[in-house]
């Protein structure tokens, strides 16, 4: 927050910190979303033994293949396009202009559509300016429920998933990307950090630096013309997910650090004043 300029460092935030890294503290096990949010937390002086990691994952019940919707692809004009859709908030953080002149840039590729779907503040900024400099090629779409964010991303050839250039930003790993991996869509990502080595390491993704729109529009043009790249990515990526990032595996991985806890140590003065005893 103090990154993106909503909220000033100052004695509030200086007390949210000292409260949080109580609690870190008492904690018997601490279990992080990323390597990087480990490292932050072990800098700080939190005991490194007690810090594990286990990442986001993705419901495969929810999100598989499937073949194009073609209802959707009636109801939004949507017959012989390549699609490339953004699927979520419409915020600072996306820095989404930066995918508008992607899309102004491929204006004249009459075979391209862009979808952006969801909402955000900066939503209506984004309409504005689509309006103000014709690009034509870009639909925006409301927020949908759960149950059709994977139509969409089946509907979809690629998927993007931009993040501002911020350092913050190199510690996120968006959960989106392992919904989309999962059915089988190849992404471009405008990103950096343990995300982006993620996504690399899929090799179901074309990974570039974050708010360059050349970049952006040169990946998105070589999925599309490269077809032998673009299937191996959409072989790659449920692959990808099902060996490393499934909900069963991330639940075994919970289970075996829940397994390997040390006995509770019943003279905590914590632990008395609970009425845990043997």
């Amino acid at each position: 927050m103090i990154e993106l300029g909503v909220m000033k460092e100052g004695f509030i935030t200086q007390i949210l910190e000292k409260m949080e890294l109580f609690f870190y503290r008492k904690c018997k096990i601490l279990i992080m979303v990323t390597r990087s949010f480990k490292d932050n937390v072990i800098n700080r002086g939190i005991d490194g033994e007690k810090v594990h990691v286990i990442t986001n994952g993705v419901n495969q019940e929810l999100f598989y293949p499937i073949e194009k919707n073609s209802s959707l692809i009636e109801k939004y004009n949507l017959k012989d396009k390549f699609i490339i859709s953004y699927v979520g908030a419409h915020g600072i953080s996306q820095n989404l202009s930066t995918i508008l002149k992607v899309a102004k840039a491929l204006n004249n590729e009459k075979d391209i559509q862009f979808l952006f779907i969801g909402e955000g503040a900066e939503k209506n900024k984004l309409k504005e300016i689509s309006q103000k400099e014709d690009i034509t090629n870009v639909k925006f779409i409301d927020s949908q429920p759960k149950e059709m964010i994977p139509e969409f991303y089946n509907t979809s050839d690629v998927c993007l998933i931009p993040l501002k250039k911020i350092e913050l930003f190199k510690t996120f790993i968006p959960s989106k990307m392992f919904e989309i991996m999962a059915c089988g869509i190849p992404i471009v990502a405008s990103l950096e950090g343990e995300a982006a080595d993620i996504l690399n390491d899929s090799k179901s993704a074309l990974v570039v630096e974050p708010d360059n729109p050349e970049k952006i529009k040169q990946a998105i043009l070589k999925l599309k013309a490269d077809k032998a790249l673009y299937n191996q990515f959409k072989k790659n990526g449920p692959i990808f997910v099902e060996e490393n990032y499934s909900r069963k595996k991330l639940a075994e991985k919970y289970l075996e650090i829940m397994n390997n806890i040390s006995e509770v140590n019943y003279n905590d003065p914590i632990n008395r004043e609970h009425g845990i005893s043997r």
